[in-house]
Parts: C-alpha cells; sequence; structure tokens
C-alpha cells in the first residue's frame, strides 16, 4: 500500500533566494528541514518566533552546506530561514513527518 501524501503538510521555505526569508505557521510536530544554496562561506539557520516577536535561532538548525536536520517545533510556530554571509541559489523547505 502507498503512501498517501495529500495530507503531508510541506512549506517551501526559500526558492532560489539569497537573503533572510518570510515567517511560515506551522501545524507543529516533528519535521525534516532541508536547505540547499551555493553557500560561498555562508550559512542557513532555522529560526522560530518568541511570544515577544523576536527570532530565536533553533538549537541544531544551522547548514553550512546542502543537508537535512530533524526538528520539533511547536503548534503554530512561527518559523523563517535567517541568512548569514553570502549564498546564492538557496532553497529550503520543511516537511511534516507522518
Amino acid at each position: 500500500m502507498a503512501l498517501n501524501t495529500n495530507y503531508i503538510e510541506r512549506k517551501d521555505l526559500l526558492s532560489n533566494a539569497s537573503a533572510t526569508g518570510s515567517y511560515f505557521t506551522v501545524k507543529g510536530g516533528t519535521y525534516i528541514w532541508s536547505g540547499e544554496a551555493s553557500f560561498s562561506g555562508g550559512s542557513l539557520q532555522l529560526q522560530a518566533k518568541n511570544a515577544n516577536g523576536t527570532a530565536t535561532d533553533i538549537a541544531g538548525a544551522t547548514l553550512t552546506a546542502a543537508g537535512f536536520v530533524s526538528v520539533l517545533l511547536a503548534a503554530d510556530a512561527q518559523v523563517r530561514v535567517a541568512v548569514t554571509g553570502s549564498p546564492t541559489a538557496i532553497y529550503s523547505s520543511l516537511v511534516a513527518v507522518p
């Protein structure tokens, strides 16, 4: 039996970008965060918005090369990808683990 993927939550956080993205609200739970870019010494950092509205780095969710990270996010969390340095052609997404 094939897995029905119609209900799986996916958020494309950045698409061919070169700067920090906007916030996206997620349902919450376990996600796989992926990122790839021409890093050029830069990095990608997954961040969540705190109750006071400031961005906070999610521990262990930093990429300096293409990769995947498992993250646990709270219900209705607002997340974004912060870009440091000069990476270009950045693609990043979050996919909920069913």
